[in-house]
């Protein structure tokens, strides 16, 4: 995350919650290049499903503000829109199965040493997910 620019990897984990739900389901925070030398207003690139980049587009100014008012500063003064011909999460529909016994406690001792609790549930949930698309 940080070789992509996010100081923190928040702006991707709480990105429905910066960006609002409509939009997260839509698009996706990529990197984010600074100016040289500097931290603040860099550039957000964004992967956006091409039939919603318009509207992306022309709430470029709500998202900035957003995203300076989740961190506190103008981290974003630009944000440069990817085109993708992805389909929506919710429209890929990879069926939820169960994960073997085994699987799920190799993943489960790979999480087990992790303090945060709140990292290790999505790390956790991330796992399952990589682990059931890969059936």
């Amino acid at each position: 995350m940080r070789k992509n620019g996010f100081v923190t990897p928040q702006i991707i984990y709480d990105w429905p919650l910066i960006a609002g739900e409509y939009l997260a389901k839509y698009t996706n925070p990529i990197k984010i290049t600074y100016p040289t030398g500097k931290n603040i207003e860099g550039t957000l690139h964004i992967e956006v499903i091409s039939a919603q980049a318009p509207l992306i587009q022309q709430l470029q100014p709500e998202i900035i503000d957003k995203i300076s008012s989740y961190f506190g500063f103008k981290a974003v003064a630009r944000i440069k829109l990817i085109h993708s011909n992805k389909l929506p999460p919710e429209e890929l529909k990879i069926p939820n199965l169960p994960l073997a016994a085994a699987q799920a406690d190799k993943l489960d001792k790979m999480l087990a040493g992790m303090e945060d609790e709140a990292l290790k549930l999505k790390l956790k949930s991330i796992g399952e997910y990589v682990l059931r698309s890969a059936k």
